[in-house]
């Protein structure tokens, strides 16, 4: 009996063998990414921040392109223009009473114009995990109304006609690039930008500060060719 037990566990070890021998094979959900640059559109909701009264641009779609190249490890160098469609109120002061808050005179159409340069921070580095490669931004640029003015101002008095303008932009943001192919990417982020706002002279009474830096949020979800 002790024989066949021995000759038994002679025969497991030497058939295990080859099992016990094979190297341990460890799935790392990291893959190394290995493409410097990518280039593609985006589609954005934007959030307007206001100053009273709410003569600033208001909510509205914004359309962007985008191109990133990776300068160093970890971090990108990102180059975006866009445009956003828009509206704003149009105030007046009261003619009878000054004192009164400024009336609403309608609505005009506003183009945003947008540029934007923005350092870009992959936190898992030139790599994905679980094919999401999360990053930071920070940056700055220009915003421009191409639609500078408009026949219906004339009701409005001179000194109370806000202009947009061209005004700089500071933004910050987050997001992170989802690998649905070997080359694309969905690219979902939010980012705030802030410009300034400055009250127009005619509509300062009793209202305090003049100009204002304002939040603007945009929830934003784009596609990218990497190359």
């Amino acid at each position: 009996m002790h024989r066949t037990l021995a000759l038994a566990l002679a025969a497991g070890l030497v058939l295990g063998a080859p099992a016990l021998a094979q190297p341990v094979r460890i799935v790392s959900p990291y893959r190394p990414i290995f493409t410097t640059q990518s280039l593609g559109p985006a589609v954005a909701y934007l959030r307007t921040g206001q100053a009273a009264p709410d003569f600033g641009p208001q909510d509205g779609p914004l359309l962007s392109a985008r191109y990133t190249v990776r300068l160093s490890g970890p971090l990108e160098l990102e180059v975006r223009g866009g445009a956003a469609s828009s509206r704003r109120t149009l105030f007046a002061p009261d003619p009878t009473n000054p004192l009164q808050p400024p009336q609403r005179r309608g609505e005009v159409p506003v183009t945003l114009a947008l540029g934007e340069g923005a350092f870009r921070f992959r936190l898992t580095g030139p790599r994905t995990w679980h094919r999401l490669s999360p990053f930071l931004t920070a940056g700055f640029g220009l915003a421009s109304d191409v639609r500078r003015t408009h026949p219906e101002e004339d009701s409005v008095p001179p000194d109370a006609r806000f202009r947009f303008g061209t005004r700089f932009v500071v933004s910050t943001g987050a997001g992170t690039e989802w690998y649905v192919g070997r080359r694309w990417a969905l690219v979902p982020d939010v980012r705030l930008r802030w410009w300034r706002l400055d009250r127009p002279r005619g509509l300062q009474r009793g209202l305090g500060e003049s100009s204002a830096w304002v939040p603007n949020l945009a929830v934003e979800l784009g596609l990218a060719y990497t190359f």
